[in-house]
């Protein structure tokens, strides 16, 4: 039996759990920040083309204070976003091949240079650089202390954490404030990111990400172990 780490605010869908459990790998929660909404102002929608939607969360937050036409032009990054607008009712969405917000980046500046877009995400979240792209943000990260954040220190310490993945670049922050000593906790366990952008800022302090997945998803994690 691996044991797998899983850092997000919240807990996987019974699917992946069930995945999981067929594969042998012992997930173990420890929600590493929490998310707070933010207040932004209403869009103009007849002044911009389409939207960018960075996350699931980004699509709630916003849809709770603004509703959208279901033909909307949507650009979602990841598939999971846009399974999830699909399920919405909206019919206008494109997902690029690329899951990131690199990928939205080029199919912009290829199919889209002369439309206004506004990109919907955290405040912690990568910009997409491009001057027909505005960003609102509608909510925020910030650290949570889970609890059981003695017994983790305990088995990461210990080396009986197989694996640890970081669902973004604020929880790998989140464990890196939580944890002073967190380059050597993770000695002994493998770590685990979910795309480049994460990876990004865990090599930034001298960690080697064992674990990329080609695309950025928990099922094929899990696949992968």
């Amino acid at each position: 039996m691996k044991t797998l780490l899983i850092t997000r605010e919240d807990k996987l869908n019974k699917s992946i759990e069930n995945l999981a459990k067929s594969k042998y790998v012992n997930l173990i929660y420890f929600p590493l920040i929490k998310t707070i909404p933010l207040d932004f102002d209403y869009i103009n929608l007849p002044t911009i083309d389409g939207i960018i939607f960075s996350s699931k969360k980004a699509v709630d937050y916003f849809l709770k204070k603004q509703d959208l036409p279901k033909d909307i032009l949507i650009l979602a990054v990841g598939n999971k976003t846009g399974e999830y607008l699909k399920n919405l009712g909206f019919n206008n969405i494109i997902i690029p091949e690329k899951n990131s917000a690199e990928g939205i980046k080029e199919i912009i500046e290829k199919k889209f240079k002369d439309k206004k877009f506004i990109h919907i995400t955290t405040k912690k979240g990568r910009p997409i650089n491009l001057p027909n792209i505005k960003r609102v943000f509608v909510y925020d990260t910030k650290l949570n202390i889970p609890e059981n954040k003695y017994e983790i220190y305990n088995l990461l310490k210990s080396g009986n954490i197989d694996y640890i993945l970081f669902s973004s670049p604020s929880t790998f922050l989140s464990f890196k404030n939580l944890f002073k000593d967190f380059k050597d906790l993770l000695k002994n366990t493998k770590i685990i990111s979910i795309g480049n952008t994460t990876k990004k800022e865990i090599e930034k302090e001298g960690l080697k990400v064992d674990i990329i997945p080609t695309k950025p998803s928990f099922e094929e994690i899990i696949k992968l172990l």
